[in-house]
């Protein structure tokens, strides 16, 4: 299984959440930092979470935890 873009943006939007409000973010919180509806937010954090990125309990509000930082680089824009 490979990690998309779009998980990699998922990853970094919780860790910029962190870094700036000291807590994870909502589900929602992330879908309205990538203007993406909610269901699609659980594919991305459902991959994530199967991939040992993150941990995550969607029982429960603001767990996120990310745990392995290093694989959400994107990667740079291409030149033509």
């Amino acid at each position: 299984m490979k990690l998309t873009e779009k998980n990699k943006e998922v990853g970094i939007a919780i860790q910029k959440f962190m870094s700036k409000h000291g807590q994870a973010p909502t589900v929602r919180e992330i879908g309205k930092m990538l203007r993406i509806n909610v269901g699609p937010v659980y594919v991305h954090l459902t991959r994530l979470k199967e991939m040992d990125i993150i941990e995550w309990d969607p029982e429960q509000s603001r767990t996120f935890r990310i745990l392995q930082p290093e694989q959400l680089v994107l990667a740079p824009p291409m030149e033509f």
